[in-house]
């Protein structure tokens, strides 16, 4: 039957999918047939596609089964044949017979493949052994396996490392499988003893592991090793392991085993860290030597340089250096030679080494720079690195050319010193060798010998004659111990002239040893002087030294000789009876022992100078006598010589003393009148200045005196001019009568007849009086006026009108130099047992030269007609005189002109209030009078020791206690009280702090060591009022603290409390 196209005819590959219609139609009416086809082809290609997903599996799963590339191909063949039942299947309803039978067609090709592999393969699998010989061959496997476990054992016990196997136990400990030698012995434990038990039945020594084993997740996580340094303490101190911690394989059931490699690293670490400090070391030698490196690869292309190469060629550190900059860098005269250089060493396979010079840029400085490398060549000899390194060699080519030069210098001075050795003005040889050959002789020498040809000859043999007379062998003795030998005025018998005897010379020579490098003595240099006619011609002045010397014995003064050099050797008697010196302690130069020792060392230079110069000397100086006192004398000294040469010097000295003292006492009269003349001349121009300025201070006020007082008698004047006439007259009468005021108080103070009305005077309320009196003078200029005033400071003992004259002049003074808008301030303050009043302005100021004359009478620091000031010069001398009178002083300082001046008046407090007060302070009621401090009777026969440095407080103090009865005894010093406390024995000790020398606290020191605080209480009167001044003097050994001024009645009963008789009459 013909069948049915359902597709285009011929395309491929849509004519695969063509369907077919059976030509016979038969089973289109058979059901049971269809559905027999359909049901057995699906069973057979279920059946064929789950039977290679189990190949495929078993494959999978067992990847080391051999031939299961088989299986694999079993399987392809097996799933191409279950898809040709699927198509059996289909085609029941689309029977594409094509497709059908390309799948067909592949599945025998597959098949075919299959079934030749199988016949192949049929001879291996007759090789695969059967159970009994898998048995025979596990066993045989097992016994290798045990040898190589053996092996592995005495491998790993050999090992130098720690190596071992141990399992972490739920309990914290460690149970041991296995642990190698080197472990054991690490831990201290016997080995073969540690598999199968726990490391603490091993004393612990092994726990250290456990805590080298991971934990949590990474305990159980297969193939993770952990590698770490740790330190372990031994007994032999810390040991360093390197040590590597893994499980072995995922443990299926129980704890995981692991295993430990260790290496004891102590020795390596050290050496690492030696290894370290020996590079650092290197890093700063090669810096310090200034020693850089170079690396390039060639051809050139960048070049790799360090720090110090860059420096060398004048490059900054992040510079990128190229062959170009390399040789831009160089010196232009330099840069052909290095190429040739770098090329020749490349070339050849020779070392590079060349000295070249770098220039920075500009040309501004200039290096040496020795550069030295080689190159590194492949197998095949292609050269591919060219490295070394650089050396700034400036300082040593420089060092080479400065060493040149010296050579030079050197050669020079050579051949200088061979001149000098022909010309030198004494005779001189060198000889050589244990014999003494003559190597060199000068002119002199050749004469002293008769000019005989000696050069090349023995010293024995060229001088036969000198044999016998200890020359030779002094010359052996020189050369055998390398010590010099000198001589002086020594015979030598030589023969001057062939054929003659010898004759006798006289020298003075030196034999120096000559050293070679290594030391030793190569020969012997002979230097002297032919003295023959000297010694001849001192012979004959010794003789006339004596005739001389017999004669300088009958001359009225002391005499002495001394050689050309200056050593005296020679006084004569009267010398000796005068000094009281022996001969031998005065001989050369110990003359200087009768010389003043301060006027010793000037005498000596000039002595030398005079030597030295050949000249005359003379000089005025004192002599010690023999009875200790000095005596001045005319010293005169002057050679003798023959010819221009110095024999001997004769020097005499006169005594001139009774003669200098007229002359002296004449001259100091002299001076006296002189003097007088200057004082007296000074003292008329002082005179005649000050007249001169009275004169114009007086006139000054009474011509404005006269002139009003003229206009005022004018008829018809004004009431305004009156009033103004008035004022004038009145202020300018003030100011003469200020003058002459002045001017009487100086003269009472010059003649002595000033009487101070002493009494307790308040400087508070003195220094308010005196700012009221100059407060209008102030506001005229505008000068502002501040006062401080210290409420602590206590009142003191003077005249409170001479005070306030005393500041009053203080502060005109500062008005009046204060130019307008300046400022002037007033401080009155306690310091210690003073108050101390200081005025302080900004005014003109006083020349640094002007402030010592501040103070003296009728001195002005600008006297001239010209003067900005007026005034007669007499109130700071009045200030002076004033302080002084009342037991103080007045100081003044001024950093210079324009620059303000500053007066202090220091005035001491009183140390006992008077006991009638004075007037009261401003602001306060007067002190009534106090009662009688005595009352009672209560210091009567009271011993007290008073000490205190101030005459005037010792004497009110005493007079205050000795008035009540006490036993006063009054010391000025803490010495004084340490020396009278012993015998006067003290029931009271009362003492001032503030002393010079030794204080207060020093005096209760020294007394609490000899007498307690009940046997000897004492009282602090002291002027130190602040607590820590009382803490302190409770502390030293006080047991009261009483600060001046003190009331006569608190007096008293300090003593009587002290002494415990408070309401007592008697004792």
């Amino acid at each position: 039957m013909d069948h049915v196209h359902h597709a285009a005819p011929g395309s491929f590959p849509w004519d695969l999918f063509e369907v077919f219609t059976p030509r016979r139609q038969c089973m289109n009416f058979e059901a049971d047939v269809i559905w027999l086809h359909f049901v057995s082809d699906l069973l057979i290609a279920a059946a064929y596609f789950s039977i290679p997903i189990a190949l495929v599996r078993v494959a999978g799963r067992r990847p080391g089964l051999r031939y299961n590339w088989m299986l694999n191909l079993f399987a392809l063949f097996i799933v191409l044949c279950g898809t040709t039942h699927l198509f059996n299947v289909w085609a029941l309803w689309q029977p594409l017979y094509r497709l059908d039978g390309l799948v067909k067609f592949v599945t025998g090709v597959v098949s075919a493949a299959t079934a030749a592999t199988l016949w192949r393969l049929i001879p291996k699998v007759l090789t695969v052994p059967t159970a009994a010989e898998l048995a025979r061959l596990a066993e045989e496997r097992a016994e290798e396996l045990r040898a190589s476990e053996a092996t592995l054992r005495a491998f790993y016990d050999s090992a130098p490392v720690l190596m071992g196997v141990v399992e972490p136990l739920p309990d914290g400990d460690l149970l041991h499988h296995y642990d190698n030698r080197a472990a054991c012995a690490f831990f201290g434990v016997a080995p073969e003893g540690t598999q199968g038990r726990r490391a603490s039945e091993m004393g612990g020594a092994t726990a250290i592991i456990r805590e080298w084993l991971p934990r949590g997740e990474e305990a159980g996580e297969p193939g993770r090793t952990s590698r770490f340094e740790r330190g372990v303490e031994t007994p032999g101190g810390t040991r360093w392991l390197v040590a590597s911690v893994g499980p072995l394989g995922a443990a299926r059931s129980g704890p995981a085993r692991f295993c430990y490699v260790a290496e004891d690293v102590t020795e390596r670490r050290a050496a690492g860290a030696a290894l370290r400090a020996a590079e650092e070391r290197f890093e700063f030698v090669r810096r310090s030597a200034g020693v850089g490196f170079w690396y390039c690869d060639l051809p050139f292309e960048e070049l790799e340089w360090d720090d110090l190469v860059k420096g060398h060629y004048h490059l900054p550190r992040d510079a990128r250096v190229t062959i170009e900059a390399f040789y831009e860098r160089l010196h232009p005269d330099d840069r052909d030679a290095t190429r040739r250089a770098i090329e020749r060493s490349i070339a050849e396979r020779s070392p590079y080494d060349v000295r070249h010079r770098t220039v920075a840029p500009g040309g501004t400085s200039e290096k040496w720079i020795r550069a030295m490398g080689r190159t590194w060549y492949d197998a095949d000899g292609t050269p591919r690195r060219f490295d070394g390194v650089t050396i700034d060699v400036t300082d040593e080519v420089r060092a080479d050319e400065e060493r040149a030069r010296l050579l030079r210098e050197v050669e020079t001075e050579r051949a200088r010193l061979a001149d000098v050795f022909q010309r030198a003005p004494s005779f001189m040889c060198v000889l050589r060798g244990t014999d003494h050959v003559f190597e060199r002789a000068n002119d002199h020498y050749l004469k002293l010998i008769g000019r005989r040809d000696v050069i090349g000859k023995p010293a024995r043999l060229a001088l036969p004659e000198v044999e016998g007379q200890g020359y030779f062998e002094t010359l052996d003795r020189v050369y055998r111990t390398g010590q010099a030998v000198s001589g002086s005025g020594q015979s030598l018998r030589i023969a001057r002239r062939p054929g003659e005897p010898p004759e006798e010379l006289f020298v003075d020579f030196v034999y120096q040893p000559m050293r070679e490098p290594d030391g030793s003595v190569g020969g012997i240099i002979v230097q002297g002087i032919d003295v023959t006619d000297r010694l001849r011609a001192e012979e004959a002045l010794r003789g006339q030294e004596r005739r001389f010397q017999q004669l300088a014995e009958f001359i009225p003064q002391l005499a002495w000789m001394a050689r050309p050099d200056g050593y005296v050797f020679w006084h004569n008697q009267r010398w000796y009876e005068y000094t009281g010196a022996r001969p031998e302690d005065v001989e050369g130069w110990g003359w200087r022992s009768v010389h003043d020792p301060a006027l010793a060392p000037g005498i000596l230079d000039r002595w030398r100078a005079s030597i030295a110069a050949g000249r005359p000397f003379e000089m005025v100086f004192p002599l010690r006598g023999a009875d200790g006192r000095f005596r001045r004398f005319l010293t005169r000294v002057a050679p003798f010589k023959d010819g221009d040469e110095i024999q001997l010097w004769f020097g005499t000295n006169t005594d001139i003393e009774d003669q200098l003292r007229g002359q002296d006492e004449r001259e100091r009269l002299l001076r006296q009148a002189e003097a007088a003349k200057e004082e007296a001349e000074a003292a008329n121009r002082m005179k005649d200045e000050f007249l001169a300025v009275l004169s114009h201070e007086l006139r000054t006020p009474l011509n404005a005196i006269i002139g009003w007082a003229r206009i005022l008698r004018t008829p018809g004047i004004g009431e305004e001019d009156r009033a103004e006439g008035l004022d004038v007259i009145d202020r300018n009468a003030k100011v003469q009568a200020q003058l002459i005021e002045d001017l009487l108080d100086i003269s009472r103070i010059i003649t002595g007849k000033l009487v101070l009305d002493v009494q307790r005077v308040d400087l508070g309320e003195v220094v308010g009086a005196a700012l009221d009196a100059v407060a209008p003078a102030a506001q005229a200029k505008g000068i502002r006026i501040t006062k401080v005033l210290d409420p602590s400071a206590g009142p003191v003992s003077g005249d409170p009108n001479r005070l306030q004259q005393v500041v009053w002049n203080l502060l005109t003074n500062a008005v009046k130099f204060t130019p307008g808008g300046g400022q002037v301030q007033v401080l009155l303050e306690r310091v210690n047992s003073h108050v101390e009043l200081s005025v302080i302005d900004t005014g003109q100021g006083i020349a640094p030269e002007f402030l010592p004359h501040a103070f003296d009478r009728f001195r002005q620091a600008d006297g001239s007609t010209t003067r900005r000031h007026g005034g007669l010069g007499l109130g700071l001398s009045i200030v002076k005189q004033l302080a002084e009178m009342h037991g103080g002083s007045v100081r003044v300082k001024s950093p210079g002109e324009g620059q303000g001046s500053t007066f202090v008046v220091a005035l001491p407090i009183a140390a006992v209030l008077p006991e009638q007060a004075g007037p009261a302070r401003p602001g306060q009621p007067g002190v009534a009078p106090s009662s009688d401090p005595c009352e009672g009777n209560q210091l009567g026969g009271l011993r007290v020791l008073l000490v205190d440095d101030e005459p005037d407080a010792r004497h009110l103090m005493s007079r205050v206690l000795g008035g009540c009865g006490a036993d006063v005894e009054a010391a000025s010093s803490v010495a004084e009280a340490l020396d009278r406390i012993g015998d006067f024995r003290p029931d009271v000790l009362i003492s001032d702090i503030g002393m010079p020398e030794r204080d207060g606290y020093d005096l209760i020191r020294n007394v609490r060591r000899i007498f307690s605080a009940k046997d000897l209480p004492a009282a602090a009167l002291t002027a130190f009022a602040r607590p820590e001044d009382r803490m302190r003097a409770m502390r030293a050994g006080f047991q009261v603290h009483v600060a001046k001024p003190v009331d006569p009645e608190e007096l008293v009963a300090v003593v009587a409390t002290l002494a415990a008789r408070t309401g007592q009459g008697d004792l």
